[in-house]
């Protein structure tokens, strides 16, 4: 028997909906209906809460191939899960625009390299950028970085484009300002980044 019928009968014999299952296993009902419909299967954790839930072993549930290929399946998971955290762990590194010396002062017969927090010579306004450029990019990484733990409903798709045009426009005004170092800095986050999204699955 198939895992699919499997989950089916055991549920039918628990006597449960699939809300109630859901609920059991604190998973929606659509994927319930999907794995008893053998449209998707479920996580290697939820199928050890089956197994306790039901108290049958995992090798009773599972034919060894469907349990090898659910755990690859579920490493691969992982992995890629891993990869888009650190996608956004990255630009968090932007914090140390305050503590390394990134930043020019032009003192008129040298240039003294210096950390955002030392930055005198620089007009207020462009200070200013950089700060909140510094800011928000931390902060809204942290958000993304927070969401994708969370496996929350918010399309990654876009947080992931809405983060490298942040970091795109960060850098071309560190280039504008004249600030090779920083801007040196955020092109290697930006180049690290897009190899994380085009790194082999």
């Amino acid at each position: 028997m198939e895992l699919n019928q499997k989950i089916k009968q055991l549920r039918l014999e628990a006597d449960w909906t699939q809300e109630e299952l859901a609920q059991q296993l604190f998973v929606s009902r659509t994927a319930v209906s999907k794995w008893e419909s053998g449209r998707g299967y479920p996580s290697i954790d939820s199928l050890k809460e089956l197994s306790v839930l039901f108290n049958i072993s995992l090798d009773d549930l599972l034919s060894n191939k469907e349990l090898l290929n659910l755990a690859q399946k579920d490493l691969k998971e992982k992995k890629r899960k891993s990869r888009k955290q650190l996608f956004f762990l990255l630009d968090l590194l932007v914090v140390d625009f305050f503590f390394l010396p990134l930043f020019g002062n032009d003192l008129g017969t040298r240039v003294a390299h210096v950390s955002l927090l030392n930055l005198t010579e620089t007009p207020v306004i462009q200070r200013g950028i950089i700060v909140v450029s510094v800011i928000f990019t931390f902060l809204y990484n942290l958000f993304a970085f927070y969401l994708m733990g969370r496996n929350s409903k918010f399309n990654e798709k876009y947080l992931i484009i809405f983060s490298i045009s942040c970091l795109l426009i960060f850098t071309t005004l560190m280039i504008a300002m004249r600030q090779p170092y920083a801007a040196s800095f955020l092109l290697m986050l930006l180049v690290i980044k897009v190899f994380l999204l085009i790194y082999p699955r």
